[in-house]
């Protein structure tokens, strides 16, 4: 015996796409000059909902904290923000100690991670022979 069962139609379905995240400045693998500006593009904020921007983090899993905003976050509720600093990374092949990994993603009002989806951007900060972001 063969059980159809009736949906209703695809049309129907809502769903809901608040935490699309688009990098729109700068562009990926940008040759950047500190101080830099990062821009997205979001649908709107649920209440109590931030964005936190990861720098060479590792990106957790949803409903993991995201803490510690002193160690490569930064929490805001803009749609951008701006990058003043960005260590010279160590324990990488000289080539890569000024490419950074950026992650972006939505928080809840406890700091947890909201929903699976991300914007990510590879940058390379350029500097002068002082080391300092030209």
């Amino acid at each position: 015996m063969l059980t159809v069962t009736l949906l209703p139609a695809c049309n129907e379905l809502k769903f809901r796409d608040h935490d699309e995240l688009v990098f729109t400045v700068p562009n990926d693998r940008a040759r950047v000059v500190l101080p830099v500006r990062l821009q997205w593009r979001a649908h709107a904020l649920v209440s109590n909902q931030r964005y936190a921007v990861l720098i060479d983090r590792a990106v957790p899993s949803p409903g993991h904290q995201i803490s510690d905003p002193d160690q490569g976050v930064v929490i805001t509720s803009s749609t951008s923000v701006t990058l003043d600093q960005m260590a010279i990374r160590g324990g990488v092949p000289k080539r890569d100690r000024d490419r950074h990994d950026i992650a972006l993603v939505i928080i809840d009002g406890a700091g947890r991670r909201v929903g699976e989806h991300a914007a990510y951007r590879e940058l390379r900060v350029v500097r002068d022979l002082a080391g300092t972001s030209r």
